[in-house]
């Protein structure tokens, strides 16, 4: 970590940094995504504007070193961290920008060998236009990166009354303080009252009824498969370049 901050110029704040946040399509679809930065990471840049970086350790167990020599130009090496890396870009950007702060996030890479982790090769990178000539990032610009939901990406708002509910209803237990949603884990019989009647819920959601359908076996398992996530998307991309990354050769030898 020391040579990585003398060769990057850059200071490690935080080890295992928890983000989330929302990816939404133009279709309004909404995915929350959340995930745990190994490290952040931050220097000064030009113009005294900040620089942050999301760090991403991948480590290797194979006995042949040659594995780690070369993790930078074998794609399978390469992509998923790389793609993990720029998702929590994005939302760290976005959390950025809603706070009102001004820098410029980055991402490193490091490649270390779990038995010699003396032996690593980060890569560090700041400047995208090269993976966004090659549209290597299109698959994250489909979506609009949100730290919070926004009201607006919503086509109405639901106004649920009161009588649905029961006296007991303590949104400081089952809404979350800051966005005002509940909770996904909340029981809906530990909030809806009792006498609530399926009438009360279509009169609310202006509906003339509720029916129900038998769903076939192979149309469920085809909305299980539907359901991907942004990194899995992301990372099914063709191969790019990695060009970008600034290097850092080790000079020491495995003894």
């Amino acid at each position: 970590m020391e040579k990585i901050e003398r060769k990057f110029r850059c200071e490690f704040i935080q080890a295992e940094v928890s983000i989330s946040g929302y990816a939404v399509t133009r279709e309004r679809q909404v995915d929350f995504c959340s995930g745990k930065m190994d490290a952040v990471a931050f220097r000064g840049g030009e113009k005294d504007v900040l620089e942050v970086f999301v760090v991403d350790w991948k480590t290797t167990t194979k006995t042949d070193l040659l594995d780690l020599y070369q993790w930078w130009e074998k794609a399978e090496y390469f992509k998923k961290p790389l793609y993990q890396c720029l998702v929590y870009r994005e939302l760290w950007q976005a959390h950025l920008k809603h706070n009102n702060v001004k820098a410029k996030v980055g991402i490193i890479l490091v490649p270390i060998h779990q038995t010699y982790p003396e032996l690593s090769y980060p890569g560090l990178c700041m400047d995208f236009k090269t993976m966004s000539d090659t549209r290597l990032l299109d698959k994250l610009k489909d979506f609009q990166w949100l730290p919070v939901l926004d009201e607006s990406i919503y086509v109405q708002t639901i106004k649920l009354p009161c009588k649905l509910f029961k006296e007991s209803f303590d949104p400081a237990d089952d809404v979350d303080e800051i966005t005002n949603i509940l909770k996904d884990d909340t029981r809906l019989k530990d909030i809806l009252h009792g006498n609530a009647t399926i009438a009360d819920l279509r009169q609310v959601l202006h509906l003339p009824f509720l029916k129900v359908e038998d769903i076939k076996e192979e149309e469920t398992k085809a909305h299980k498969d539907d359901k991907t996530s942004v990194i899995e998307t992301a990372a099914a991309t063709e191969d790019k370049t990695n060009e970008e990354f600034a290097m850092v050769n080790k000079e020491e030898k495995a003894v």
